[in-house]
């Protein structure tokens, strides 16, 4: 299958920002590596978050083509804590089966990476626990934020964690140049962690990776991009939800 991503410029020999520091998830059975699943569906696979009972956050380019055919995917199919091949492992891994997708009217409408954000209900509550999301206008440069997905240039079906500081903050993208990452990831949580309360918190979903080239084919400068959840996302995503144990 293929990984869904918007993955611009040279890729490095060993990983997209050198070194590669990237690292395995060994144990996916305990919080919060249980949580972050592949999403697979129709032509490809991506990367997804629990936030809810049977709420997964995603790239709203995970669901709905909004860039070339203007499509949605469908056959939607989610596997938490997921490290191992689903298509030939042994037993075959637990996953649960999509009842509906949303995603942002920007997204729809226009294709704006910047409201890359959506969500799969699940057709039943997975029993697991789930991660907080939220908004903060206060996030600065440096910031660690962390990614735990499914890369496409890893063995299918192995999640991987990255993590690094932040480079640049906008209203409403949050950049990077540390994140080592690569197609499938996308709409992985981008989320802190809070050693002082053991919190972990989303404020951005993976959305892909661009880069500013000389006409040459040069390239000049390389990001990754994360939508970033404004007070505004935020609203939309609990209005996704309709849970009041959740928002």
């Amino acid at each position: 299958m293929n990984p869904k991503g918007i993955w611009k410029g040279k890729i490095p020999k060993d990983g997209f920002f050198e070194p590669d520091d990237r690292w395995q998830t060994e144990t996916t059975t305990s919080f919060p590596w249980n949580v972050s699943g592949m999403i697979t569906f129709s032509g490809g696979f991506c990367s997804g978050t629990l936030v809810g009972p049977k709420h997964v956050l995603t790239a709203g380019h995970c669901i709905y083509d909004g860039q070339k055919n203007h499509s949605w995917y469908s056959s939607f199919k989610f596997y938490p804590g997921l490290n191992s091949d689903p298509d030939s492992s042994t037993p075959t891994p637990v996953y649960f089966d999509w009842a509906i997708a949303y995603i942002t009217s920007a997204w729809y409408s226009s294709g704006d990476f910047n409201y890359d954000i959506g969500m799969i209900i699940l057709s039943t509550p997975t029993n697991l626990d789930w991660m907080s999301f939220g908004w903060y206008s206060d996030i600065i440069t440096g910031w660690v934020v962390n990614v735990n997905g499914y890369p496409g240039d890893k063995p299918y079906g192995t999640q991987w964690h990255t993590n690094g500081p932040l480079l640049q903050l906008h209203t409403l993208s949050l950049q990077d140049i540390n994140l080592d990452t690569f197609g499938g990831v996308s709409g992985s949580g981008t989320y802190a962690y809070w050693s002082r309360t053991n919190t972990r918190i989303i404020y951005g979903i993976a959305s892909g990776q661009f880069s500013i080239d000389h006409p040459n084919g040069t390239e000049i400068f390389r990001w990754n991009h994360h939508a970033r959840i404004t007070d505004t996302e935020f609203n939309i995503i609990c209005g996704w939800i309709d849970d009041p144990t959740v928002c």
